[in-house]
């Protein structure tokens, strides 16, 4: 089965998983929620939303003899709650419209056991799941290992067809719970930032070991349904293969490779050499964000920059990120630089997400900066609780 990849829009996706995390948010049973989207991918035969919420349910705690008997619930009543019993009939009435109109006696009855915002958003949930399992199914995307490269083709596809002034907010978690409130904020994907999931472990920025960053960014992975992309330093001297197996493994769909190690810049040909190889291991399953540390490491000059960019996007590179680079000079980078370009947001401070994505940004990421204002946050908390 080959997957129709022209049928993902990155606008759509975009819509799509803002109304689901409107919906999963508003509802507030994450249990429930998992049941009833797995209940629709059932009757809409689409495997991959099936094996998707399969996924999530088991790690939200759900039991395999629930899961296994979902599709009779009816008959296996002693094993749902009321409520469980209620949603699940209102989603078997939404999806399918046996009488071309929900029965009054199923929303009732749902009604009786919800409140009225629950009800609404236990509606919109069921209505995005389905809106989900048609696109899937006419997408022909697979379940199982294709898995996370349909996350990556997603991934990949919210870099596209951005207009000035929209460009994709990826903010930085640092651990699990960072990451399901940004997730549950609506942001379609998450970039992790090295230096803040390093502070988060307890090391400097750089020098944090390989296996703690893999082990923190599949902790993040598997703690949202999101797309999550991870900054994994300068590859940790890792060959180009383990590197792209490591992340895979991790949960990762995308990652940042920097071309400084210990303070000095890569010789740019070499570090393209370097990306080429990993573009070839990796394949289509990893978005490639080619940092450039031109800035950062004391060299002003945008066309050095610019080099650079145009052999990193030469040798494969998704995006190319020039960390650092003024604000001022992001309309000449764009101007210079072919596909998606990353700029670096300080939150609270310099130009705002939607201000950079008029300069030219395509995507806008903060580095630790999200966790230094929680840093700040705790500690006058922490201040007044003596007071």
């Amino acid at each position: 089965m080959t997957a129709r990849t022209r049928l993902l829009d990155g606008e759509v996706q975009r819509a799509m998983s803002a109304l689901s995390a409107a919906a999963k948010q508003g509802f507030g049973d994450p249990v429930l929620a998992e049941l009833v989207m797995i209940r629709a991918s059932q009757l809409n035969h689409c495997a991959f939303c099936l094996d998707m919420h399969l996924t999530l349910a088991r790690k939200n705690g759900e039991s395999e003899q629930r899961l296994g008997l979902l599709d009779a619930w009816e008959e296996a009543e002693e094993l749902f709650s009321e409520r469980e019993r209620a949603a699940l009939a209102l989603t078997e009435a939404v999806t399918v419209l046996t009488d071309r109109f929900v029965p009054d006696a199923v929303y009732e009855r749902a009604a009786a056991l919800f409140s009225d915002g629950e009800l609404a958003h236990l509606v919109g949930l069921i209505s995005v799941i389905n809106g989900w399992n048609r696109l899937m199914v006419s997408r022909r995307v697979p379940p199982g290992g294709s898995h996370t490269m349909s996350k990556a083709a997603a991934f990949r596809a919210l870099h596209h067809g951005r207009a000035p002034g929209d460009p994709l907010v990826l903010p930085g978690p640092w651990d699990a719970a960072s990451a399901r409130v940004l997730a549950e904020a609506g942001f379609p994907a998450l970039a992790t930032p090295s230096a803040g999931v390093a502070a988060a472990l307890g090391f400097e920025d750089g020098s944090t070991p390989a296996g703690e960053m893999f082990a923190a960014v599949a902790r993040i992975a598997r703690a949202v349904d999101v797309p999550v992309s991870a900054d994994v330093e300068d590859g940790y001297g890792l060959a180009p293969g383990e590197l792209v197996e490591r992340l895979l493994a991790a949960g990762a769909v995308g990652c940042n490779l920097e071309d400084s190690t210990g303070g000095v810049l890569k010789d740019p040909r070499e570090h393209a050499e370097w990306l080429a190889e990993v573009r070839a291991a990796a394949g289509d399953r990893l978005f490639v964000n080619a940092r450039i540390d031109t800035f950062v490491r004391g060299v002003a000059d945008p066309d050095r920059a610019l080099e650079r960019a145009a052999l990193y996007v030469a040798a494969g590179a998704d995006c190319v990120y020039p960390i650092g680079a003024p604000a001022d000079v992001v309309p000449l980078l764009r101007a210079g630089i072919q596909g998606p370009l990353n700029v670096v947001a300080r939150p609270g401070e310099g130009p705002s997400p939607a201000e950079l994505g008029e300069l030219g940004a395509t995507r806008v990421t903060f580095g630790p900066g999200l966790l230094r204002r929680v840093e700040g946050a705790l500690r006058e908390i922490a201040a007044g609780l003596t007071k």
